[in-house]
């Protein structure tokens, strides 16, 4: 309810009855089948307190896990991350909790139980907080200017994100009078905003404010008992858009992003990460990167095997980015800024490279050195960097962190062909510096290998 909006105001909310329901299917989905589980070894009292226990474990796993979603990122792979974290955590206290009570339960009857409430997990929440079938989207409407209703109107949801209906726009305006034109319908003036909330249909109102926000929150607080959520825009449009509004950012946001949301204890995690991810790869991918070497200096043309350019790195640091040459070296570049799928310099080796981002494994090197992050901001070059700071406001800001092989960008936008593109390209590497995490990392990994499999997003 609007009286506690400032608590959830954090991120789109699901509906009440919506969340209510998730957790009661969590519930029942773990409590019949540890029922089933523990029953099918004997109906005793003592089999059915041990499945009410391990339905407790898992509950109390998912409660961290799947059903805390004020960090989560609109994505089919976070919730799988999740839903793995949930996994691990109880299979964990389960198994242990079978040596304490000397169940004799088989260990691989245990983790295949496990596993298998893993998946329905991970199902029952993609059904239901993803809206794919048990639930109606959010009814919203905009207390706010016309531009804001169109930005929203022609947004693309992110993958796995929560849907919505847009059901019309208050106009913010002090005065009545010609309403600017729109997709959805103008439904009145600050005047009409008491009608519109009695009148129902409206599970949520996004606050894209002009001025006039104290008088306004007067007039929310009014109606505190209606069954209705309020959220800022700039948080509803990061969780439903997965990208940050570039439009009214200021030095304060980056002030709090890279202040209050530092997370100097996960520096250590994801370095070790790093360091394991990148080692493994390189063992793992070496029969493919001879290939790719031989593949290169046999039909790439004229050039090194090993392309070298200077980027810029965290914190504005230089350092030379290793991948391998999928251009030709003696065309010129003909004026582009951009490379595109028309590019004259890109070999036919090279386009095969791109496409599943094999050109960018020598770059596991780079991450054993220190100078990038398996996640993370792509780097660019420093003239790159230099003109693209000029040509849009806080670019600079994305090398707070340390450049990434994969980033949030690149798995939700592709390579950037135009500085529209690069702009929407910053407004997510913004939203991965604001909510960055290891569960997000290992969500971009898993949607990076989807992408890198398929072949599709490289150009």
């Amino acid at each position: 309810m609007l009286g506690r909006s400032a608590v959830r105001s954090a991120t789109a909310p699901l509906r009440s009855h919506r969340v209510l329901r998730l957790r009661q299917g969590h519930a029942l989905i773990a409590a019949t089948w540890f029922a089933a589980h523990e029953l099918s070894r004997g109906t005793t009292v003592a089999r059915l307190l041990v499945a009410a226990l391990y339905t407790a474990i898992w509950y109390g796993s998912i409660r961290w896990t799947l059903l805390r979603e004020s960090r989560a990122a609109p994505s089919w792979a976070f919730t799988v991350v999740r839903a793995g974290q949930a996994g691990l955590c109880a299979g964990a206290i389960i198994l242990a909790a079978n040596e304490v009570l000397g169940t004799g339960d088989p260990l691989a009857a245990e983790l295949g139980s496990i596993a298998a409430m893993t998946a329905m997990a991970f199902l029952w929440q993609a059904a239901v907080a993803g809206h794919k079938a048990l639930g109606e989207p959010l009814r919203c409407i905009i207390i706010g200017p016309a531009e804001t209703v169109r930005m929203m109107e022609d947004e693309r949801i992110a993958p796995g994100a929560h849907a919505f209906d847009l059901v019309g726009w208050i106009d913010d305006r002090a005065e009545p009078g010609a309403h600017e034109p729109t997709g959805a319908p103008c439904l009145g003036t600050l005047d009409d905003l008491e009608r519109i909330a009695y009148g129902g249909g409206v599970d949520l109102f996004v606050l894209g404010m002009r001025t006039g926000r104290p008088a306004l929150y007067g007039r929310l607080l009014e109606l505190t008992h209606l069954d209705v959520s309020v959220i800022e825009f700039a948080p509803f449009f990061e969780r439903t858009f997965g990208r940050v509004p570039l439009e009214g950012l200021t030095s304060t946001w980056f002030m709090h992003t890279m202040h209050l949301h530092r997370r100097d204890e996960e520096e250590f995690t994801k370095r070790a990460i790093d360091v394991v991810l990148a080692i493994v790869g390189l063992v793992a991918a070496s029969p493919l990167l001879v290939v790719a070497a031989c593949a290169v200096r046999l039909r790439g043309g004229p050039g090194p095997v090993i392309f070298r350019q200077v980027r810029i790195g965290g914190y504005g640091r230089r350092f030379t980015m290793l991948k391998f040459r999928s251009m030709r070296s003696d065309v010129s570049n003909d004026g582009q800024t951009w490379t595109g799928d028309a590019d004259p310099r890109i070999t036919g080796v090279g386009r095969v490279l791109r496409r599943f981002r094999i050109d960018e494994l020598p770059q596991l090197l780079n991450v054993l050195r220190g100078e990038m992050t398996i996640v993370g901001p792509r780097p660019e070059t420093p003239d790159y960097v230099r003109w693209l700071a000029e040509e849009i406001p806080f670019y600079k800001p994305r090398h707070f962190a340390k450049p990434g092989i994969t980033g949030w960008a690149q798995v939700c936008a592709g390579y950037a062909s135009s500085l529209a593109d690069t702009r929407t390209k910053l407004s997510y590497d913004l939203y991965y510096l604001r909510n960055r995490s290891i569960s997000l990392d290992l969500a971009i990994i898993l949607r990076t290998v989807a992408t890198v499999t398929s072949g599709s997003g490289a150009k």
